[in-house]
C-alpha cells in the first residue's frame, strides 16, 4: 500500500510529502544528492531532469535549489527524488509540472540511473507521483511524452495506467531535432481511491 508522511518544512503551498511503496521512497532533493546526480550523468538524466548537460556539481546544486524553491512557494513543478526505500540510495527522479493555463493538467518526466535500470523502478515512481497529484494536487489528467525508439519508457507508460493518445509533431526542440514524441495521457477515475495515505509528519 502507498504511505505518505508529510515534511515539517515551512511551506506556503503544499508540504513537500514523502511518498513510498514499500520498495521505493520519493521525497525532496537535498544537498547530500549533489554527487549522485552528477555521477549519474547521462543523456537520459540531462534530458528528463531539464538540466543543461554537460553540467558541474554547482548546476546540479543550483537546480536542487530551484526545485525546493518550487515546493516552498507551491509554484507550478513538483519534483521528487527516487531512493530505494531500504538503503536510501538516490536512483533517479521524477519531476510533475502543471500547465500554467490549466492547473488541472500535469506534464510528468521521470529518470533513473543506469545501474538502476530494469528493476521496476521507473514504474512505481510514476505509479507513486501519479496517485499523489491525483489526491492531493486536484489534477484530472497527467501527460507522458516518450520517444517513439524509447521501447523501455513506452512499457513503463503502459504498466502505469497511461493511453496512448497521439503523436506530437516536432514537440522536442532538443539540438538536432525537432523530434516527434508519443503522447500518452492518464486520466484520475472517479473514486479511483488509490492515492498515498497520509500517516503524518516526520
Amino acid at each position: 500500500m502507498q504511505r505518505v508522511a508529510e515534511s515539517t518544512v515551512e511551506t506556503q503551498g503544499p508540504p513537500a510529502p514523502e511518498l513510498t511503496d514499500g520498495v521505493l521512497l520519493l521525497d525532496r532533493f537535498t544537498d547530500p544528492d549533489i554527487d549522485s546526480l552528477w555521477a549519474g550523468d547521462d543523456d537520459d538524466f540531462v534530458r528528463r531532469s531539464g538540466l543543461p548537460g554537460p553540467f558541474t556539481r554547482r548546476d546540479i546544486a543550483n537546480q536542487i535549489r530551484r526545485w525546493q524553491d518550487q515546493w516552498q512557494h507551491g509554484m507550478s513543478e513538483r519534483s521528487f527524488a527516487v531512493r530505494e526505500e531500504e538503503t536510501r540510495r538516490l536512483v533517479g527522479g521524477c519531476v510533475l509540472e502543471t500547465r500554467p493555463d490549466s492547473g488541472e493538467i500535469g506534464e510528468l518526466s521521470y529518470w533513473v540511473f543506469p545501474p538502476y535500470r530494469c528493476r521496476g523502478y521507473a514504474t512505481r515512481s510514476v505509479v507513486l507521483v501519479c496517485g499523489y497529484a491525483f489526491d492531493n494536487l486536484g489534477i484530472a489528467s497527467i501527460d507522458l511524452y516518450v520517444e517513439p525508439t524509447n521501447g523501455a519508457s513506452l512499457r513503463v507508460a503502459t504498466k502505469a495506467g497511461f493511453l496512448r493518445a497521439s503523436v506530437a509533431r516536432q514537440h522536442d526542440r532538443r539540438p538536432g531535432g525537432p523530434w516527434d514524441l508519443v503522447l500518452f495521457s492518464r486520466l484520475r477515475t472517479a473514486g479511483q481511491g488509490s492515492g498515498p495515505r497520509v500517516i503524518g509528519s516526520i
